[in-house]
């Protein structure tokens, strides 16, 4: 008898663990107030703020080594820098393709060089001919035509090949603008040598009011470079429609396709907190941060974004100064906050 009580304990102590090792690893635990509607006409709206309400209120629950198994990283809200002229986006330009147009535009001088030169030769032939038969040397009319026929095909070929070029370069103006081509026509690449050479990268951004400006990583704002402005782009911005200008600044830590900002020289503190750009997930038209609550547990918040600055928004809501926030992975558990909800509505 005892010893089928000690292998039912055993049983049952072994269905415990399972359990428990089955258990997900984000639980949430709800504390928010139940929410009671005072009249039937805010019925709509007490569920609506109660929706809200109770998704501030949840809180998810993450042992330390879930978090750094998931790269889940955290930062404490920082001062706002606000510039006091806005602060514009750009792009990293490829290089290859001016490097393509200036190859493009080479070689159509040297046609137009190489046609300038049979030009010469068949002006020459024809001179030299017309002058014996007016002196009435032993020339045959006929060679004398022929001469003519070769100076007005060469003259042909030279007209054709610089309306090739005029072509070729309304196509370049097209795509880069004129400045930038009256750049590449220069035979040591002017404002461009340096691109052309890879010291420096173009950049495309929607500001064209200062000459010279600081550039910083919109992912990493903390990596800054000094910009000098070259010349007006034929581009607008995609999606506002601004114009656009070419910029340069050293290549060093730039990539093709990155995203920068363009910062005028005066910045002042705004006095308001700044949220990373990482920080911020969207859901149902609203903008929302994790906040670590404590070591184990997060919680969603709703904000509100006030104006841009270098990597991320001006924090317009009402937030502690030192709230540590999810900068890394608010993705990831905003991801995993809809799957638990959605197995606890099923009952799992």
């Amino acid at each position: 008898m005892k010893r089928m009580i000690l292998w039912f304990v055993l049983i049952v102590q072994a269905i415990a663990i399972v359990i428990l090792l089955l258990r997900p690893a984000f639980v949430f635990l709800d504390r928010a107030p139940q929410l009671v509607s005072q009249t039937k006409g805010q019925n709509s709206k007490d569920k609506e703020e109660g929706d809200h309400n109770a998704a501030e209120s949840l809180q998810l629950h993450i042992p330390v080594a879930m978090q750094k198994a998931s790269d889940i990283k955290v930062e404490r809200l920082s001062a706002a820098e606000a510039s006091i002229e806005a602060v514009a986006w750009g792009v990293v330009l490829p290089s290859s393709g001016l490097t393509e147009a200036r190859m493009k535009l080479d070689q159509a001088q040297q046609e137009i060089v190489q046609a300038g030169l049979l030009v010469d030769r068949a002006q020459q032939e024809f001179d030299r001919l017309s002058l014996l038969w007016r002196e009435g040397a032993n020339i045959a009319k006929k060679a004398v035509d022929q001469a003519q026929h070769d100076l007005d095909e060469a003259q042909q070929k030279r007209k054709a090949a610089r309306s090739a070029r005029d072509t070729l370069k309304d196509v370049i103006r097209a795509e880069w603008g004129n400045d930038l081509v009256l750049a590449l026509e220069d035979a040591k690449g002017g404002a461009l040598s340096s691109v052309l050479t890879g010291e420096s990268r173009l950049l495309l951004i929607a500001e064209g009011r200062f000459n010279d400006a600081t550039v910083a990583l919109a992912e990493q704002p903390e990596i800054k470079m000094s910009a000098r402005r070259l010349g007006v782009a034929p581009q607008a911005e995609l999606g506002t429609g601004k114009a656009t200008w070419f910029w340069l600044a050293p290549a060093k830590q730039l990539r093709t396709g990155q995203r920068v900002r363009l910062i005028p020289a005066g910045l002042k503190h705004s006095g308001k907190a700044r949220i990373p750009e990482s920080a911020v997930v969207w859901q149902a038209g609203q903008s929302w941060i994790f906040v670590q609550i404590d070591e184990d547990d997060f919680q969603r918040r709703a904000v509100q974004l006030g104006a841009p600055v270098v990597g991320g928004w001006q924090l317009e809501s009402a937030l502690a100064s030192d709230s540590l926030v999810v900068i890394q992975g608010a993705q990831l558990l905003l991801s995993e906050e809809s799957r638990t909800q959605i197995r606890n509505e099923n009952g799992d």
